[in-house]
């Protein structure tokens, strides 16, 4: 279980992850505005990838709590 950050709200980690089979984390970001400038697309992108389960130009993106 993730820590809560205030009473009823969770920490998710964004993670952008290589492409490959290992998926190994590249960047890990407390919010997705944080890893979308990070890796230089919008944040609209990475929600659109965890929506549809798709990639961005080069990596896979995740999140968890």
């Amino acid at each position: 279980m993730g820590k809560t950050k205030g009473t009823n709200e969770r920490l998710y980690y964004w993670i952008a992850c290589t492409k490959d089979k290992y998926e190994l984390p590249v960047f890990v970001e407390e919010t997705c505005v944080d890893l979308a400038k990070k890796i230089g697309v919008r944040h609209s992108a990475i929600t659109n990838c965890i929506r549809r389960e798709t990639t961005t130009r080069n990596y896979k993106i995740a999140y968890n709590c």
